[in-house]
């Protein structure tokens, strides 16, 4: 049995996400582009034949 670990946060989410998008260079439209590319590379080396 794996035990589970509870996770708080406590903190403005926005301003944290917010800094740790602050280093890549990209704009946001290329980054969700980029991101569903590898959502989609996922997803398909997780489908059985």
């Amino acid at each position: 049995m794996v035990k589970k670990e509870e996770v708080n946060f406590e903190g403005d989410p926005i301003a944290a996400i917010d800094g740790i998008l602050s280093d890549i260079d990209i704009d946001s439209v290329e980054l969700q582009h980029k991101i569903k590319d590898m959502w989609i590379l996922r997803v398909v080396k997780n489908v059985s034949d």
